[in-house]
C-alpha cells in the first residue's frame, strides 16, 4: 500500500484549522463584549470534528471520485456558525465573558495538544523511515 504523506497529515491539518477558526470566533466574541445587540457566535465543535473524521476516514481514494471530493471539500471548508440567542444583559449583547475566557483557554490547550500529537506522529514516521 503506497504511503501518501499529504493524506497522512490531512486530518491533523483540518483539526488545527478548526481550532484556529474556533479561536477567531472566541476572540471576536470577546472583542465585541461591549457592543450593543451583538450576538455571541459559536460552532458546534463536536459536529465539525465528526465531519472532519468522516471526511478523512474513507477507505481508499479510488473508491471516491474526484468530483465528489471537490464537492465535499467545499461543503466542509467553513464550519457552520450559529448565534447565541439568549440575552445576558440589558443592551441585548449575549457574550458571557466568563464562558468566553474558559473557552479560549480550553481551545488553546487543545490546540497545543494537537501540535504535540502531530509532532509525535512525525517522529514515529521518521523513526520507521530510518529503520
Amino acid at each position: 500500500m503506497p504511503f501518501n504523506i499529504n493524506e497522512e497529515f490531512k486530518i491533523n491539518k483540518d483539526m488545527l484549522n478548526l481550532r484556529s477558526f474556533q479561536e477567531e470566533i472566541i476572540a471576536s466574541n470577546i472583542a465585541n463584549a461591549g457592543t450593543k445587540n451583538y450576538k455571541a457566535r459559536k460552532i458546534n465543535f463536536q459536529k465539525e470534528m465528526k465531519n472532519i473524521i468522516d471526511r478523512n476516514s474513507k477507505s481508499n481514494n479510488i473508491h471516491i471520485n474526484e468530483k465528489f471530493n471537490l464537492e465535499k471539500s467545499k461543503y466542509y471548508s467553513i464550519p457552520h456558525v450559529y448565534t447565541v440567542k439568549k440575552a445576558n444583559s440589558i443592551n441585548g449583547n449575549t457574550v458571557n465573558m466568563d464562558e468566553e475566557r474558559i473557552n479560549l483557554i480550553k481551545n488553546s490547550l487543545k490546540y497545543q495538544e494537537e501540535i504535540i500529537l502531530l509532532n509525535n506522529k512525525i517522529k514515529n514516521i521518521l523513526l520507521v523511515l530510518q529503520e
